[in-house]
């Protein structure tokens, strides 16, 4: 079965994805060149999807404990997969490439990766797995989330009323 998210099933039918923007000034230059030789280099076979997820899927109907929630922010569409309420794989959401850090160096839209960090602390996931690098601790999220929850302004670790 192939899934995807509502926001970039379009994609599939096109057979390329754009590079996110960069969050840093060279990674903002190699998100434009990449943006210049985009299908040349990155075009793949187009597909049809089976099911499309908006906000949230539950697929414990198909016999499965696992849950995907949208977690935009690296890309509008990026969703994490949450198994078993205890590991969450997160693709680019998360970066755990660098010892004490989680953010990436592509994103489109930086605030809003922050608050898919925030809705990712609300579940019980301890273990985080990006799409690059080391799995990533449940203490390391809280602490980036926190940092960059204060940078961005952002009150989404605040108990909701």
């Amino acid at each position: 079965m192939i899934l995807a998210g509502e926001q970039e099933a379009r994609f599939t039918k096109t057979g390329y994805i754009p590079i996110p923007a960069g969050t840093l000034i060279l990674t903002r230059l190699l998100s434009g060149l990449g943006s210049l030789i985009g299908r040349s280099w990155f075009e793949y076979p187009s597909f049809t999807t089976d099911r499309l997820i908006g906000n949230y899927l539950d697929l414990s109907e198909d016999g499965f404990d696992i849950q995907i929630i949208a977690t935009p922010g690296h890309s509008i569409g990026s969703v994490s997969v949450i198994i078993n309420n205890e590991i969450a794989i997160v693709g680019d959401t998360m970066l755990g490439i660098f010892r004490n850090s989680i953010f990436t160096p592509f994103a489109d839209d930086p605030e809003e990766m922050v608050r898919s960090w925030g809705k990712l602390l609300k579940t019980q996931c301890t273990l985080f797995l990006p799409g690059h690098g080391k799995a990533i601790n449940r203490e390391l999220v809280q602490r980036e989330c926190e940092k960059y929850s204060k940078k961005y302004n952002l009150n989404i670790l605040q108990p909701e009323i």
